[in-house]
């Protein structure tokens, strides 16, 4: 069911609006203001109107989007999420991300707070463009993924320094130490200034990985399924 400025938004474009001084845009055929539910029979398009678009091009939460547009285009955006896509696609790039994270604490001998948004930001990144996700658990994906490759990359970072202090390789160091060593290293080279690193990570996931649906959309979606296109 439409909102009443929705349902305003419409009438706007419809040749049978009227404006009245007291209560605003209203219906020329009926002098009251619209309470179709989804669609008009009366509606005639003005193509003289242009479409207006609001400044904003953040995403939505799920709970204001459904609010925002019919139920047939937010049941086709349900549809469209891939999940599994997600998934696996955000899982290789947070493998990757630790690699990268590992080496690069590793070669420089510190860890800093941008290199761990850019890795949250490509998790979360990826996770919105292979899962296409409008809901929260993409979210929460994303922010898991994030943390899961910081804290690996730390532990490889453990790993390749290890190696270079000793006659080791790198894998029969990961064979050494296995992974309760791996655990009782990362924590005892635990630090505060890590907290950053985690928490940078989390703002890029929350802000990046949900698909954004702007006005302009969310007007399209409107105008489609009111005149019928859709």
């Amino acid at each position: 069911m439409l909102t009443e400025r929705q349902r305003l938004e419409l009438c706007k474009k419809c040749l049978n609006r009227k404006f009245d001084t007291k209560t605003g845009v209203v219906c020329g055929l009926t002098d009251e203001k619209p309470t179709f539910d989804e669609t008009c029979p009366d509606f005639k398009k003005d193509t003289s109107v242009k479409d207006r678009v609001d400044d904003e091009h953040i995403g939505y939460s799920s709970k204001d989007l459904k609010s925002k547009i019919p139920a047939e285009e937010y049941d086709r955006l349900i549809d469209e999420q891939n999940w599994d896509k997600a998934v696996i696609a955000g899982a290789v790039v947070a493998l990757l991300g630790s690699v990268l994270w590992g080496v690069f604490a590793y070669a420089f001998g510190m860890m800093l707070s941008i290199t761990a948004a850019v890795i949250g930001f490509l998790i979360s990144l990826t996770v919105r463009k292979f899962g296409k996700g409008i809901e929260k658990k993409f979210t929460y994906l994303s922010i898991a993924f994030s943390l899961i490759s910081l804290i690996i990359g730390h532990m490889l970072a453990i790993v390749f320094f290890t190696a270079s202090q000793s006659d080791l390789s790198v894998l029969e160091v990961l064979s050494s130490l296995g992974f309760t060593g791996l655990v009782i290293g990362y924590f005892a080279s635990f630090s505060l200034p890590m907290i950053f690193f985690y928490v940078a990570a989390i703002i890029s996931s929350f802000y990046v990985s949900e698909r954004k649906i702007s006005a302009k959309d969310i007007q399209e979606m409107n105008s489609r399924v009111f005149e019928g296109k859709a």
